[in-house]
């Protein structure tokens, strides 16, 4: 547990979460590539104290005000896809696909995966 990294004359042991969304590169020396949930999740499960986040703008300073006992080394990233998403270019994709957001799922995929979406509403209710 915990990536070392050194930081000029510095070394560190921090685990390292990397917001999937934005980098490519360096995704084997991560504790954890995930989604803003799992980043939570993690810090929120894991023993360590220290860590650095790589994601997206926000997150590292509400993990600061939540886990006062860990310590955050922030590098809070802008997405640059993130504040793309809009009601008009989300709509798009249903009402008229460009032939790259197609996507073909197999008949049985598709019946099991339709039955865990209508099973996640009900139990919603």
């Amino acid at each position: 547990m915990g990536t070392i990294y050194h930081t000029l004359w510095l070394q560190i042991s921090v685990d390292v979460l990397i917001s999937f969304y934005l980098i490519q590169t360096h995704r084997k020396e991560a504790d954890l590539v995930g989604s803003t949930g799992d980043m939570v999740r993690y810090v929120k499960s894991s023993s360590a104290k220290d860590f650095t986040l790589l994601t997206e703008c926000g997150l590292t300073e509400r993990l600061r005000v939540e886990y006062l006992e860990k310590n955050f080394l922030g590098a809070s990233i802008q997405c640059p896809y993130m504040k793309t998403i809009n009601l008009e270019n989300t709509l798009q994709v249903p009402q008229s696909p460009y032939c790259e957001q197609i996507i073909e799922i197999p008949e049985n995929i598709l019946f099991r995966a339709k039955n865990s979406i209508k099973r996640m509403f009900e139990l919603s209710k």
